[in-house]
């Protein structure tokens, strides 16, 4: 029988490094950047540096304006990347932005998605925030996008 904390299973791992398997993201589903920084805060306050975090966004609708992915915290994560797939039918352009303080975005790396195409951005800048900006390649031809932010705490 796995391990459980009240009610709910426990992510494997030594006992002190085990946490509520709720504290990160489902499949399908979004870890807030908020969330990630608790989780990752509990680790790092029982030893148990250099766990893996995984944010993804799936299926992000685009339109002919820029949109963004949901805003990271990366304070305690030591090491991170974003995956970016078009699983929508048109063309979409998607950019990694960093932020210093969540409100002042700098972008690099702007790259064209065909349908189902994906790239891997490794961020060699680090600033505290960071998110993918994205928006539809053909004006009117609204497409769909997954974003994976995976790191590694401290």
């Amino acid at each position: 029988m796995p391990a459980t904390k009240g009610s709910q299973p426990l992510v494997p791992g030594p006992p002190a490094c085990q946490v509520p398997v709720n504290s990160y993201p489902a499949p399908g589903t979004a870890m807030s950047g908020a969330n990630l920084t608790y989780a990752l805060l509990e680790l790092g306050e029982r030893g148990c540096g250099g766990r893996f975090v995984s944010v993804v966004d799936r299926d992000l609708p685009t339109a002919a304006g820029q949109r963004y992915s949901t805003n990271v915290d990366l304070a305690y994560v030591r090491t991170f990347s974003f995956l970016v797939i078009n699983t929508g039918p048109c063309p979409v352009s998607a950019v990694p932005q960093l932020s210093p303080d969540g409100a002042f975005w700098g972008s690099f790396g702007e790259l064209s998605y065909d349908i189902l195409d994906s790239h891997l951005f490794v961020p060699s800048f680090f600033l505290r925030y960071a998110r993918i900006a994205y928006n539809s390649a053909v004006p009117g031809c609204d497409s769909a996008i997954t974003v994976w932010l995976h790191g590694q705490g401290l």
